[in-house]
């Protein structure tokens, strides 16, 4: 049968190909949260999608393909099985064999498209009502609308505002109750509903149920709830989760690893855990690197931070806790059997135990986020220009932040530890990817900016803590940048007579 379609779709697309790019008809939609492609096929049964200039003698780059003995209908739907890459495509509709009448559309996946291009908040109200707000913080012309949809799903409010330039929109929901959902969207015109990015949406639940966990006060103190303020005094559990030579029990396996002339070590995590894997295979690496975290840090240790007086314990970690790979490949497919989560599952237990705040601290980012060995491996830097790297952070930060959300013993999440530090020629990082930790605030601000937004879709809750490397005034005004419940920090190794 799918022999047949595609012959019937090889004749139709020949018969395409003839025509002009002039006869592109109307609009097809694509919609990347649900692989979706819309578009008016009133009066077709046949449908075949293939990428722009692609040799259509060639069935294999036919990508979707349908029939039905029936009219398709107005705003039909095609859901693609695979993920297209992004680029052009053509959608071609006919009835089966019959080449006499073709429609020919073009549309586009990827590309400049945002997949948000606002940042969205909720707040509730003394009154029990919930505002929802999309704040622009680039120009972008479309039609946005507010939508409250009712325990069955049906739809209860409405609000539609037009978006020519930056700035706020906003719209209060009256009379909100658990169970609903709010979602927002942003078209370019209300006539065609084609979508400018994916909708955003949040369960009223997440909105008014939101967990005793701390805040960023007006007065810039953090507080429950009920307004008590807290002062964090806390350790740092350093060398437990990803090991920094000059703390740990590590010695490089090969000391010609060295950078700075000889005179500082430059064997780092990744170097121990390649090493490892080399000697022992992968099995057996990861259960000599288990019985070095079960060991290193224990119960007594957060027992020993509450008896000590501290109530907070920051946790350094990094991605190849729970990640095999260099590419985003996760150790296990489900996250609770994951032993990056495991940890910083049982670090909850303990805090929580013990009556402690946690910060998640991630020390060591995708590709590096400095040129120090502190990230897991010296000499890198790649994380500002190597989009892939980036994926793989917002990935894990998502999920980090969507387990966690509703732990009241996580303080805050720490979104990249000292970004740039050392990304110079003396570290061993390329010219290419080079940066100065002083005057480049636009590579960490970027990535900074995609992370806070990424956490905050997954997690609107809990507080987000960025660094600042010597100067607190290398971090930017966070209203400008649409952040909130943020808290900054500075890491300063001045000396005494600096």
């Amino acid at each position: 049968m799918r022999s047949i379609l595609k012959k019937a779709a090889a004749a139709i697309l020949s018969a395409a190909v003839a025509l002009s790019s002039a006869a592109y008809a109307e609009q097809a939609v694509y919609d990347k949260a649900t692989n979706t492609v819309t578009v008016d096929a009133s009066g077709y049964s046949t449908v075949s999608i293939v990428p722009e200039n692609a040799d259509v003698s060639d069935k294999d780059n036919i990508i979707y393909i349908n029939q039905t003995a029936m009219d398709f209908g107005a705003q039909a739907s095609f859901v693609l099985q695979d993920n297209p890459a992004d680029g052009d495509y053509i959608i071609s509709l006919g009835n089966g064999a019959d080449t006499s009448e073709v429609k020919k559309i073009k549309f586009t996946v990827g590309g400049s498209e945002e997949e948000y291009p606002f940042y969205a908040s909720f707040k509730k109200n003394d009154d029990n009502s919930l505002t929802a707000s999309a704040e622009f913080t680039s120009a972008v012309s479309g039609t946005m609308l507010f939508v409250l949809y009712g325990k069955d799903g049906t739809l209860t409010d409405v609000n539609v505002q037009n978006v020519t330039e930056t700035g706020i929109k906003e719209h209060t929901f009256k009379n909100c109750e658990s169970g609903q959902k709010i979602k927002l969207m942003l078209w370019k015109n209300i006539d065609n509903m084609e979508t400018v990015s994916k909708p955003y949406e949040i369960p009223t639940d997440d909105i008014t149920a939101a967990p005793d966990v701390l805040r960023v006060t007006e007065n810039g103190e953090l507080a429950k709830n009920d307004g008590e303020a807290v002062q964090l005094k806390g350790v740092n559990f350093g060398g437990w989760l990803i090991q920094e030579t000059w703390m740990c029990p590590v010695m490089a396996f090969n000391g010609n690893i060295t950078v700075r002339n000889n005179t500082e070590n430059g064997w780092a995590m990744l170097d121990t855990l390649d090493e490892l894997e080399a000697r022992f295979g992968k099995d057996e690496a990861a259960k000599l690197i288990a019985n070095y975290q079960d060991n290193y840090i224990t119960e007594q240790d957060f027992k020993n931070v509450k008896d000590m007086g501290f109530n907070c314990v920051r946790i350094p970690f990094w991605y190849r806790n729970f990640m095999s790979d260099e590419n985003g490949t996760y150790i296990t497919s489900d996250d609770n059997d994951n032993p990056g989560f495991k940890k910083l599952d049982w670090a909850c237990d303990m805090a929580e135990k013990y009556g402690l705040y946690l910060i998640f601290d991630m020390h060591g980012c995708p590709g590096g986020q400095n040129g120090d060995h502190s990230s897991g491996k010296t000499g890198r830097n790649y994380l500002y220009k190597e989009e892939k790297y980036q994926d793989i952070m917002e990935d894990l930060w998502v999920k980090i932040a969507g387990r966690y959300k509703n732990k009241t013993c996580v303080a805050a999440y720490d979104i990249m530890n000292e970004p740039l530090n050392n990304a110079d020629a003396a570290h061993n990082v390329e010219e290419k990817y080079r940066a100065d930790v002083w005057s480049d605030t636009t590579l960490r601000t970027s990535v900074y900016d995609r992370m806070v937004k990424a956490v905050r879709r997954a997690d609107p809750y809990h507080v987000i803590t960025l660094e600042a490397i010597w100067r607190m005034k290398f971090l930017p005004d966070p209203l400008e940048y649409g952040w909130t419940n943020m808290m900054y920090q500075l890491h300063s190794y001045d000396t005494s007579d600096a």
